[in-house]
Protein backbone atom coordinates (compact mmCIF):
# COMPACT_ATOMS: atom_id res chain seq x y z
CA UNK A 1 0.00 0.00 0.00
CA UNK A 2 2.81 2.43 0.86
CA UNK A 3 4.51 1.69 -2.47
CA UNK A 4 1.26 2.37 -4.31
CA UNK A 5 0.89 5.76 -2.63
CA UNK A 6 4.51 6.62 -3.43
CA UNK A 7 4.02 5.61 -7.07
CA UNK A 8 0.94 7.81 -7.34
CA UNK A 9 2.81 10.81 -5.94
CA UNK A 10 5.77 10.27 -8.28
CA UNK A 11 3.38 9.99 -11.24
CA UNK A 12 2.54 13.64 -10.63
CA UNK A 13 6.24 14.49 -10.51
CA UNK A 14 6.74 12.85 -13.91
CA UNK A 15 3.72 14.66 -15.31
CA UNK A 16 5.12 18.04 -14.20
CA UNK A 17 8.54 17.25 -15.64
CA UNK A 18 10.30 16.97 -12.29
CA UNK A 19 11.32 13.35 -12.99
CA UNK A 20 12.08 11.50 -16.23
CA UNK A 21 10.57 8.26 -14.99
CA UNK A 22 8.77 6.90 -11.95
CA UNK A 23 11.23 4.79 -9.91
CA UNK A 24 8.35 3.26 -7.94
CA UNK A 25 6.77 1.67 -11.01
CA UNK A 26 7.72 -1.72 -12.46
CA UNK A 27 7.33 -5.33 -11.47
CA UNK A 28 10.86 -5.64 -10.10
CA UNK A 29 10.06 -3.01 -7.49
CA UNK A 30 7.65 -5.36 -5.78
CA UNK A 31 8.79 -8.21 -3.60
CA UNK A 32 6.95 -11.50 -3.72
CA UNK A 33 5.43 -12.04 -0.30
CA UNK A 34 4.51 -15.51 0.89
CA UNK A 35 0.77 -15.91 1.23
CA UNK A 36 -0.34 -16.18 4.83
CA UNK A 37 -1.82 -19.55 5.72
CA UNK A 38 -5.15 -18.97 7.38
CA UNK A 39 -5.51 -21.08 10.47
CA UNK A 40 -8.30 -22.60 12.49
CA UNK A 41 -8.36 -24.64 15.68
CA UNK A 42 -8.54 -28.41 15.78
CA UNK A 43 -11.35 -30.01 17.75
CA UNK A 44 -9.27 -30.86 20.84
CA UNK A 45 -7.87 -27.32 20.82
CA UNK A 46 -11.39 -25.90 20.89
CA UNK A 47 -12.25 -28.04 23.91
CA UNK A 48 -9.12 -26.90 25.77
CA UNK A 49 -9.68 -23.25 24.83
CA UNK A 50 -13.20 -23.26 26.23
CA UNK A 51 -12.16 -25.13 29.37
CA UNK A 52 -9.37 -22.69 30.26
CA UNK A 53 -11.58 -19.69 29.43
CA UNK A 54 -14.13 -20.98 31.92
CA UNK A 55 -11.47 -21.60 34.58
CA UNK A 56 -10.02 -18.12 34.01
CA UNK A 57 -13.46 -16.50 34.35
CA UNK A 58 -14.27 -18.33 37.58
CA UNK A 59 -10.98 -17.17 39.11
CA UNK A 60 -11.80 -13.49 38.46
CA UNK A 61 -13.80 -11.24 40.80
CA UNK A 62 -17.48 -10.89 39.82
CA UNK A 63 -17.13 -7.37 38.42
CA UNK A 64 -14.63 -8.64 35.81
CA UNK A 65 -16.80 -11.50 34.60
CA UNK A 66 -18.79 -11.18 31.37
CA UNK A 67 -18.88 -14.74 30.03
CA UNK A 68 -15.56 -15.48 28.35
CA UNK A 69 -16.26 -19.18 27.83
CA UNK A 70 -19.73 -18.60 26.36
CA UNK A 71 -18.42 -15.81 24.12
CA UNK A 72 -15.62 -17.97 22.70
CA UNK A 73 -18.01 -20.93 22.38
CA UNK A 74 -20.39 -18.79 20.31
CA UNK A 75 -17.57 -17.72 17.99
CA UNK A 76 -16.40 -21.33 17.57
CA UNK A 77 -19.80 -23.02 17.23
CA UNK A 78 -21.87 -20.36 15.43
CA UNK A 79 -19.39 -18.14 13.57
CA UNK A 80 -20.65 -14.56 14.08
CA UNK A 81 -18.34 -11.57 13.77
CA UNK A 82 -17.12 -10.31 17.14
CA UNK A 83 -18.82 -6.94 16.56
CA UNK A 84 -22.11 -8.67 15.74
CA UNK A 85 -21.96 -10.75 18.89
CA UNK A 86 -21.04 -8.01 21.37
CA UNK A 87 -23.65 -5.59 20.03
CA UNK A 88 -26.52 -8.10 20.13
CA UNK A 89 -29.10 -7.53 22.89
CA UNK A 90 -30.96 -10.35 24.61
CA UNK A 91 -34.02 -9.59 22.48
CA UNK A 92 -32.16 -11.00 19.47
CA UNK A 93 -31.34 -14.28 21.21
CA UNK A 94 -34.03 -16.96 20.91
CA UNK A 95 -32.86 -19.98 22.86
CA UNK A 96 -36.23 -21.70 22.48
CA UNK A 97 -36.06 -21.41 18.69
CA UNK A 98 -32.29 -21.88 18.64
CA UNK A 99 -31.22 -18.76 16.80
CA UNK A 100 -29.40 -15.46 17.21
CA UNK A 101 -30.32 -12.53 14.99
CA UNK A 102 -27.35 -10.38 14.02
CA UNK A 103 -27.32 -7.17 12.06
CA UNK A 104 -25.22 -4.18 11.08
CA UNK A 105 -22.86 -6.50 9.26
CA UNK A 106 -20.53 -5.72 6.36
CA UNK A 107 -22.76 -7.07 3.60
CA UNK A 108 -26.45 -7.58 2.91
CA UNK A 109 -25.93 -11.32 3.43
CA UNK A 110 -24.67 -10.48 6.91
CA UNK A 111 -28.17 -9.47 8.06
CA UNK A 112 -29.24 -12.91 9.11
CA UNK A 113 -30.39 -15.40 11.73
CA UNK A 114 -27.61 -17.67 13.01
CA UNK A 115 -28.67 -21.16 14.02
CA UNK A 116 -27.44 -22.34 17.41
CA UNK A 117 -26.34 -25.90 18.04
CA UNK A 118 -27.66 -27.93 20.97
CA UNK A 119 -24.33 -27.63 22.82
CA UNK A 120 -24.16 -23.87 22.26
CA UNK A 121 -27.70 -23.34 23.51
CA UNK A 122 -26.73 -25.10 26.73
CA UNK A 123 -23.64 -22.88 27.06
CA UNK A 124 -25.69 -19.71 26.56
CA UNK A 125 -28.41 -20.78 29.00
CA UNK A 126 -25.80 -21.35 31.69
CA UNK A 127 -24.14 -18.03 30.83
CA UNK A 128 -27.36 -16.01 31.06
CA UNK A 129 -28.29 -17.67 34.35
CA UNK A 130 -24.87 -16.77 35.76
CA UNK A 131 -25.15 -13.15 34.58
CA UNK A 132 -28.54 -12.90 36.28
CA UNK A 133 -27.07 -14.35 39.47
CA UNK A 134 -24.40 -11.64 39.35
CA UNK A 135 -27.12 -9.00 39.23
CA UNK A 136 -26.65 -8.00 35.60
CA UNK A 137 -29.62 -6.60 33.71
CA UNK A 138 -31.88 -9.24 32.17
CA UNK A 139 -34.16 -7.00 30.08
CA UNK A 140 -34.70 -7.43 26.35
CA UNK A 141 -32.38 -4.48 25.66
CA UNK A 142 -29.61 -5.79 27.91
CA UNK A 143 -26.53 -7.09 26.07
CA UNK A 144 -25.91 -10.81 25.98
CA UNK A 145 -22.38 -10.24 27.27
CA UNK A 146 -22.77 -7.35 29.74
CA UNK A 147 -20.10 -5.45 31.62
CA UNK A 148 -20.23 -4.80 35.37
CA UNK A 149 -22.23 -1.62 34.67
CA UNK A 150 -24.55 -3.61 32.37
CA UNK A 151 -23.24 -2.02 29.18
CA UNK A 152 -22.18 -3.89 26.06
CA UNK A 153 -18.74 -5.47 26.13
CA UNK A 154 -16.60 -3.66 23.55
CA UNK A 155 -15.40 -5.81 20.61
CA UNK A 156 -11.78 -4.93 21.44
CA UNK A 157 -12.29 -6.01 25.06
CA UNK A 158 -13.95 -9.24 23.99
CA UNK A 159 -11.18 -9.91 21.49
CA UNK A 160 -8.68 -9.86 24.33
CA UNK A 161 -10.40 -12.92 25.79
CA UNK A 162 -9.19 -14.96 22.82
CA UNK A 163 -5.42 -14.53 22.93
CA UNK A 164 -4.98 -14.87 26.73
CA UNK A 165 -7.21 -17.94 26.73
CA UNK A 166 -5.13 -19.41 23.91
CA UNK A 167 -1.94 -18.70 25.89
CA UNK A 168 -3.39 -20.45 28.93
CA UNK A 169 -4.46 -23.40 26.80
CA UNK A 170 -0.99 -23.59 25.27
CA UNK A 171 0.65 -23.66 28.70
CA UNK A 172 -1.50 -26.66 29.55
CA UNK A 173 -0.90 -28.38 26.22
CA UNK A 174 2.85 -27.77 26.28
CA UNK A 175 3.07 -29.43 29.69
CA UNK A 176 1.21 -32.42 28.22
CA UNK A 177 3.39 -32.54 25.10
CA UNK A 178 0.53 -31.73 22.71
CA UNK A 179 0.35 -29.53 19.62
CA UNK A 180 -0.08 -25.86 20.50
CA UNK A 181 -2.76 -23.47 19.32
CA UNK A 182 -1.78 -20.89 16.65
CA UNK A 183 0.47 -18.09 17.93
CA UNK A 184 -2.01 -15.38 16.97
CA UNK A 185 -5.44 -16.74 17.77
CA UNK A 186 -8.05 -14.05 17.04
CA UNK A 187 -11.85 -13.94 16.88
CA UNK A 188 -11.54 -14.41 13.12
CA UNK A 189 -9.53 -17.59 13.79
CA UNK A 190 -12.57 -18.83 15.68
CA UNK A 191 -14.89 -17.91 12.78
CA UNK A 192 -12.75 -20.08 10.52
CA UNK A 193 -12.84 -22.74 13.24
CA UNK A 194 -16.64 -22.71 13.05
CA UNK A 195 -16.44 -23.20 9.29
CA UNK A 196 -14.06 -26.14 9.73
CA UNK A 197 -16.25 -27.83 12.36
CA UNK A 198 -19.43 -27.29 10.36
CA UNK A 199 -17.87 -28.70 7.20
CA UNK A 200 -16.38 -31.63 9.12
CA UNK A 201 -19.89 -32.32 10.44
CA UNK A 202 -21.07 -32.60 6.85
CA UNK A 203 -22.81 -29.23 6.55
CA UNK A 204 -23.52 -27.87 3.09
CA UNK A 205 -20.92 -25.18 2.19
CA UNK A 206 -23.77 -22.89 1.11
CA UNK A 207 -25.33 -23.18 4.54
CA UNK A 208 -21.94 -22.43 6.15
CA UNK A 209 -21.58 -19.32 3.98
CA UNK A 210 -25.05 -18.15 5.05
CA UNK A 211 -24.17 -18.64 8.70
CA UNK A 212 -20.98 -16.61 8.29
CA UNK A 213 -22.74 -13.88 6.32
CA UNK A 214 -20.44 -14.28 3.33
CA UNK A 215 -21.23 -13.63 -0.31
CA UNK A 216 -17.72 -14.67 -1.40
CA UNK A 217 -17.14 -18.43 -1.26
CA UNK A 218 -13.34 -18.27 -1.10
CA UNK A 219 -12.99 -18.54 2.69
CA UNK A 220 -15.46 -21.42 2.91
CA UNK A 221 -13.86 -23.31 0.03
CA UNK A 222 -10.36 -22.72 1.40
CA UNK A 223 -11.34 -24.16 4.77
CA UNK A 224 -13.20 -26.99 3.02
CA UNK A 225 -10.04 -27.97 1.14
CA UNK A 226 -8.09 -28.15 4.41
CA UNK A 227 -10.82 -30.16 6.13
CA UNK A 228 -10.86 -32.71 3.29
CA UNK A 229 -7.15 -33.39 3.84
CA UNK A 230 -7.71 -34.60 7.39
CA UNK A 231 -7.12 -38.28 8.00
CA UNK A 232 -8.26 -38.64 11.61
CA UNK A 233 -11.32 -36.83 12.93
CA UNK A 234 -13.33 -37.48 16.09
CA UNK A 235 -16.65 -37.51 14.26
CA UNK A 236 -18.65 -38.39 17.37
CA UNK A 237 -17.38 -35.35 19.29
CA UNK A 238 -17.83 -33.05 16.29
CA UNK A 239 -21.44 -34.21 15.99
CA UNK A 240 -21.95 -33.69 19.72
CA UNK A 241 -20.84 -30.05 19.40
CA UNK A 242 -22.40 -29.27 16.01
CA UNK A 243 -25.75 -31.08 16.00
CA UNK A 244 -29.01 -29.17 16.39
CA UNK A 245 -31.74 -30.02 18.93
CA UNK A 246 -34.01 -31.55 16.27
CA UNK A 247 -31.26 -33.87 15.02
CA UNK A 248 -30.49 -37.30 16.50
CA UNK A 249 -27.81 -37.67 19.16
CA UNK A 250 -26.06 -40.29 17.04
CA UNK A 251 -25.12 -39.76 13.41
CA UNK A 252 -26.94 -41.95 10.91
CA UNK A 253 -26.28 -42.70 7.26
CA UNK A 254 -28.59 -41.16 4.66
CA UNK A 255 -28.04 -41.90 0.94
CA UNK A 256 -29.47 -38.57 -0.24
CA UNK A 257 -29.88 -35.11 1.17
CA UNK A 258 -31.87 -32.12 0.06
CA UNK A 259 -29.68 -29.46 -1.61
CA UNK A 260 -31.34 -26.85 0.63
CA UNK A 261 -30.50 -28.69 3.83
CA UNK A 262 -27.76 -27.90 6.31
CA UNK A 263 -26.03 -31.10 5.27
CA UNK A 264 -24.04 -31.67 2.10
CA UNK A 265 -24.97 -34.16 -0.59
CA UNK A 266 -22.13 -36.52 0.33
CA UNK A 267 -22.72 -36.32 4.06
CA UNK A 268 -23.22 -39.39 6.21
CA UNK A 269 -25.52 -37.38 8.48
CA UNK A 270 -29.32 -37.20 8.32
CA UNK A 271 -30.87 -34.65 5.98
CA UNK A 272 -32.36 -31.49 7.40
CA UNK A 273 -34.42 -28.96 5.46
CA UNK A 274 -34.25 -25.33 6.45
Amino acid sequence: MALNLLAQALDDAVEYGLLDANPARGRRRRRNVAKTRRTFLELDQVVDLLDVAGEWERALPPHQQYGRRALLATLCLAGPRISELTSAPRARLDLHGGRLRVGEAKTTAGLRDIELTFALQAELREHLAHMTALGRAASARAPIFPTYRCGSTAPATSATACSPSASRANAKREAEGRMLLPDKATPHTLRRTFASLALAAGRDPRWVMAQLGHTDARLTLNVCAQVMQRQRVDEALIWQLMRFPDEPEQRAFSPTNSPTSRLGMSSAFPARSR
